[in-house]
């Protein structure tokens, strides 16, 4: 998931979010079919919005730095304490 918070020339505040997988170019995402703009009157305003969509369930899975975390830690036996090789 991204969240992007941005301010127009007008000063005004949207919070886009894309679902999508994350794009391999630098360009930014908010302009795809499944990216969701809302307004926000102020960036207290959007902060909260990014805040309540980062806190939402990943439906997806783990993320990739859970993945690399998990591969990084040892595999010890239940009880022992001791790694397993």
């Amino acid at each position: 998931m991204e969240v992007c918070i941005e301010k127009d020339p007008q000063g005004r505040f949207f919070v886009s979010v894309n679902n999508d997988s994350p794009a391999t170019t630098d360009e930014p995402t908010a302009t795809s079919d499944s990216a969701k703009r809302q307004p926000a009157r102020n960036l207290a305003e959007a902060l909260h919005l990014a805040e309540k969509y980062l806190s939402q369930p990943d439906q997806a899975g783990p993320s990739p730095f859970d993945t690399g975390l998990l591969r990084t830690m040892p595999n010890r036996q239940r009880g022992t304490g001791l790694p397993l090789g």
